[in-house]
């Protein structure tokens, strides 16, 4: 072997050289994989995360819209109901302007 090697001290040299960076070579990449690996389940964790918290959002905003809608109907009716009043104690001068106050989409037109 030390003939060998004494003969050969190239190639022996460059086999030492391989026998300890393939190793190396080989964790180093391993630990890089999983180190990708554990980002990207946190990423996709946060991805899904993130779309919940904008399905809450759309949701919310719907019902907020929901019940903006059912405050201006609530409001018209109430405006409706006191022009009918004031127009029942002849008062249409008043009944009128309250009539005005609502909105055009809740008019009846023929």
């Amino acid at each position: 072997m030390r003939k060998f090697a004494g003969r050969n001290r190239g190639l022996v040299a460059t086999l030492l050289a391989n026998s300890v960076t393939l190793p190396v070579g080989i964790a180093g990449t391993t630990y890089g994989l999983l180190q990708a690996n554990q980002k990207t389940q946190l990423s996709e964790r946060k991805s899904r995360e993130a779309l919940e918290e904008r399905a809450n959002a759309v949701e919310a905003e719907e019902r907020a819209t929901g019940d903006s809608r059912r405050a201006r109907d609530a409001e018209a009716a109430a405006k409706f109901q006191l022009a009918v009043a004031r127009y029942d104690a002849n008062r249409a001068v008043d009944a009128r302007a309250l009539l005005h106050q609502i909105p055009e989409e809740y008019a009846m037109l023929p």
